[in-house]
């Protein structure tokens, strides 16, 4: 019998040390989500680069990453043997009755016990492999969280780098207003003074000066908060940020867009991929939740070494030990087991139902995305469309106060309508860009944006 002990002791603690070892972490097939490439903007590349290596939230969310594998290693030691290694000291005084029944006991004697013990489940039902199984996706969808969380901050990094540089397209045109205003005003005062003209004309066009210093303010109030922002999303104070060279925001070219998106496309979002790994593992924790409530096998085995002194101890002939079966039943337990599998199903409802509701998202957020596309070039065309207009009209303006047949506050007011044209093709065109970062979120960061955003305006 201790001869048998002693051989499934060796047996269990080679399987604790060799088999069942580790295994490697899942693979993550994420979409690439360098989706932003396509835009050929070298300074948004950077902006990017520090977003993703230093953003506060994205280190939150790989520190969570790092929990769920945590307990997916945890899961896979629940597989395999345990083996432990105890000793005790344990000094018993024997009774006058029992020297008396025992001359050869002495008043006191003292036990040493040392010896290793393990133990070793058996997976009958699949409960362990359940709960390896969750796991696994439950990495799967901590890892498909830091990715949609990744796709969210680089929108919103392009968002505010396209924002910022259609700001300072939007000061310089205000900067070329604010002249021409002036210039107009310099007239209609000088018209004012000499009796051709009343003060209303002078009196609107100061009023307008106005307006023009307010949206100034404006603009420079929005440049200070996406500096800001963009400072943030990068882990970085505002004041210790570097300072942007920031170009002029061009129109984007006219690629045609997808004829159809098939759900293969659809499905690699991450928020739905995150949301399919969440499903399959709250499957495997109901199964997990069911096997708990069946017989359990273990197996077990102890090996002591005894003796009253060290010498003793380690003599061959101490050593003792046991191997043992267990099987366990639950009978009753108030409703416990049956409590947490139903627990399971219930999670497993909200699993299913979250997941169609993000299903419907993502369609209706996909078909609003390219609604939105189509609606920013339409208007960045009739913004083009009106511009060239305008263009006309001040060079037809020009010409006439050229020739004699008009004055220059007429060219004046042209240009004034030329520049107000041209910064209403400078929103359009952040519109657009706007439209195409969404759509490419919305896919998942799988369609690549149109490039050369980079040129000078108008």
């Amino acid at each position: 019998m201790k001869r048998l002990s002693l051989i499934f002791l060796l047996v269990l603690a080679s399987c604790a040390t060799a088999a069942e070892s580790p295994r490697p972490a899942p693979t993550l097939v994420a979409p690439d989500l360098r989706w932003w490439a396509g835009f050929a903007d070298p300074q948004l590349d950077a902006l990017l680069r520090e977003t993703l290596a230093a953003n506060p939230d994205l280190k939150i969310a790989a520190a969570r990453l790092d929990v769920t594998q945590a307990a997916l290693a945890g899961a896979r030691s629940e597989r395999r043997p345990s083996l432990n290694l105890g000793a005790s000291v344990q000094r018993r005084a024997y009774t006058r009755r029992e020297r008396a029944e025992n001359p050869s006991l002495k008043n006191a004697a003292t036990t040493l016990t040392l010896g290793p013990s393990a133990s070793f489940e058996i997976d009958l039902w699949g409960r362990l492999a359940r709960g390896v199984e969750a796991g696994s996706t439950e990495v799967l969808a901590s890892a498909e969280d830091a990715a949609a969380l990744q796709l969210a901050l680089t929108g919103e990094v392009a968002a505010a780098w396209f924002a910022l540089r259609a700001n300072a397209e939007e000061q310089r045109l205000l900067v070329l207003r604010a002249a021409q205003a002036r210039a107009a005003l310099v007239i209609l005062v000088a018209r004012q003074s000499s009796g051709l003209a009343d003060a209303n004309p002078a009196e609107e066009q100061r009023r307008t000066l106005t307006l023009l210093d307010r949206e100034a303010s404006a603009l420079m109030e929005e440049k200070s908060t996406l500096l800001h922002r963009l400072a943030a999303l990068r882990g970085l104070h505002a004041a210790d940020a570097p300072a942007l060279a920031i170009p002029p925001l061009a129109s984007a070219p006219a690629n045609p867009l997808p004829a159809t998106f098939t759900t293969a496309v659809l499905a690699r979002r991450p928020d739905l991929r995150a949301a399919t790994a969440r499903l399959a593992a709250q499957q495997a924790r109901v199964g997990e939740a069911r096997a708990a409530a069946l017989p359990s096998l273990a197996l077990s085995a102890e090996g002591l070494f005894t003796g009253e002194s060290l010498r003793e101890l380690l003599r061959t002939g101490s050593l003792g030990g046991f191997i043992a079966a267990q099987i366990a039943a639950p009978l009753f337990d108030g409703g416990r087991r049956a409590a947490r599998t139903e627990s399971a199903r219930a999670e497993l409802t909200a699993a299913a139902e979250t997941y169609a509701a993000i299903v419907v998202q993502v369609f209706q957020e996909t078909a609003d995305a390219l609604a939105r596309v189509e609606a920013a070039r339409a208007e960045g065309a009739a913004a083009e469309a009106a511009l060239r207009s305008a263009h006309r009209l001040a060079d037809l303006a020009e010409s006439r106060r050229a020739a004699g047949l008009t004055d220059r506050l007429t060219p004046l007011s042209a240009e004034a309508e030329m520049l107000t044209a041209a910064t209403d093709l400078v929103r359009a065109r952040l519109g657009e860009v706007h439209a195409l970062v969404v759509l490419a979120k919305t896919l998942g960061g799988d369609w690549p944006a149109p490039a050369s955003l980079i040129a000078s305006g108008p």
